[in-house]
């Protein structure tokens, strides 16, 4: 399959898709990033989890969490180019939000009835 997108990359219309297609799934992995890291300043605000560390160790977490919220900001706004990638990368994460849990009780029930299989009764 590498060797088949390295080849189409001879091909500008096929190019121009893998392109695009690369761009918006960066994107989509780049959008949990910024979460964790502005979950991680919410921390370090509201000292969730910090009981009996030293105050070096929460400046440390927000300066991290600030320079990776900053970050991952720049990289999204790079890294889209236009609004268009921009959208279709919002519309995969809103896919997962909306099917997951779709997903997770088929799986949950189908779980369920490995674990408890259902006795016929004898006649």
């Amino acid at each position: 399959m590498g060797q088949f997108f390295i080849f189409s990359t001879i091909l500008q219309p096929i190019s121009d898709a893998f392109d695009f297609v690369t761009r918006v799934a960066t994107l989509s992995y780049l959008i949990p990033y910024i979460f964790a890291a502005v979950y991680l300043l919410k921390l370090v605000a509201q000292g969730d989890g910090y009981l009996g560390r030293s105050k070096a160790r929460i400046r440390t977490d927000g300066i991290i969490g600030g320079i990776a919220a900053i970050y991952s900001l720049w990289v999204i706004k790079a890294g889209t180019g236009d609004l268009n990638t921009f959208y279709f990368g919002i519309g995969m994460i809103f896919s997962g939000v909306v099917f997951y849990p779709l997903v997770a009780r088929y799986f949950h029930r189908a779980e369920n009835d490995l674990e408890n299989p259902v006795m016929e009764e004898k006649q």
